[in-house]
């Protein structure tokens, strides 16, 4: 859990420092997903409900924020900022 907080927050801090890059947003989402799965991959779910809690509400705002992200990196770009009629 460390690691995978580790890494997402190194993750988010690059995409701050370099917004145009869109794989850094998806990575974002991608470990909101790892943080989803992790209780059950690390077999914690059932023992240790508030870690499992922890990552499963760390993961959906991970995975939700990253994916909004893509989103609407994926459509200034498509359309260069410029709203045509």
């Amino acid at each position: 859990m460390i690691s995978l907080g580790a890494i997402t927050a190194v993750l988010a801090l690059i995409s701050l420092a370099i917004p145009d890059r869109v794989s850094f947003e998806g990575l974002i989402a991608l470990m909101g997903l790892l943080f989803v799965v992790s209780p059950w991959v690390m077999g914690f779910s059932t023992g240790f409900t508030a870690f499992a809690w922890t990552a499963w509400i760390v993961g959906a705002v991970s995975l939700v924020a990253g994916a909004a992200d893509v989103q609407l990196t994926r459509t200034a770009h498509r359309g260069h900022g410029v709203v045509t009629g």
